[in-house]
């Protein structure tokens, strides 16, 4: 039935909209870098690139916001071209500052539909001129079982170059264990959710568990998302997690503040070595 409350979320709705490719051919979306940290060294190890819509006047749009009407509308897509090279390209600087960080990028589901991403990835190395081995793409738990022939095909020329395939949000799912274990993954990220209730939720310490042991047995990497506490890192270092990010070591941060905290990194090991 109409009511004028649906008649105003309608008109927000496509209001939004609108912004939103205005957004796009604009190129309104910054990428913001959450450092990546090594267990066994404490060392800033890669990071994850992540879209900030950042409007003329200096307002920041959550992803929570836009994400889902991107999804929608598709626009998803070109936001995630300009992420990716944009990634690609912070990372060749911090490559020639001498770093030997890594970047991750998410694969959003309609991205991974376009019949053409392999390619544009390719193009994207190529133009920024980073080395596949600096690149690893994340894709949802979810996206890899619905569809794992494409992903096994999609990802088999963009791994014979090096470049890295990891699972996000995984644990989240009810996904056949057996056919992810068929695909080429080098990398398991936990999901947030679990590191969040490692001392709340009584299930969240064996799922962890598992999900370690799991990547252990197979050769994996894991990687532990949402890390907030000390607690929780110490947790997870007793337990053999290769990495972690979160707000216990940074929030995302833009590209120079990245490459300041790459700096006070080396400089700090630096110090320690000599």
């Amino acid at each position: 039935y109409f009511s004028p409350r649906l008649n105003r979320v309608a008109r927000g709705k496509y209001m939004l909209e609108a912004e939103l490719r205005d957004a796009v051919a604009n190129r309104e979306f910054k990428t913001h870098f959450q450092p990546k940290i090594d267990f066994q060294t404490g060392q800033v190890v890669g990071a994850e690139a992540l879209a900030r819509w950042v409007r003329p006047n200096g307002k920041i749009i959550s992803p929570n916001t836009f994400i889902p009407l991107a999804e929608e509308t598709g626009l998803v897509t070109q936001i995630g071209e300009q992420v990716l090279e944009a990634a690609c390209e912070s990372a060749r600087i911090w490559m020639q500052e001498g770093f030997n960080a890594t970047v991750a990028v998410n694969v959003s589901p309609r991205q991974f539909q376009s019949s053409d991403l392999t390619e544009t990835v390719l193009a994207i190395l190529k133009r920024t001129g980073l080395p596949p081995n600096r690149l690893e793409l994340e894709i949802t738990e979810s996206m890899a079982v619905s569809e794992p022939e494409k992903v096994a095909r999609g990802m088999r020329p963009l791994r014979s170059l090096g470049t890295k395939l990891a699972i996000d949000d995984f644990g989240t799912g009810h996904s056949n264990l057996s056919i992810l274990t068929q695909l080429p993954f080098d990398v398991f990220k936990i999901d947030r959710q679990f590191i969040s209730g490692l001392y709340s939720d009584k299930q969240a310490p064996a799922i962890v568990e598992m999900i370690l042991g799991m990547a252990e047995t197979l050769g994996m990497e894991t990687v532990a998302e949402g890390v907030e506490t000390e607690a929780q890192e110490a947790f997870l270092r007793r337990r053999g997690c290769d990495q972690y990010q979160g707000y216990y070591y940074s929030a995302p941060v833009p590209l120079d503040r990245f490459i300041h905290m790459l700096n006070e990194d080396r400089a700090k090991f630096a110090a320690t070595a000599s």
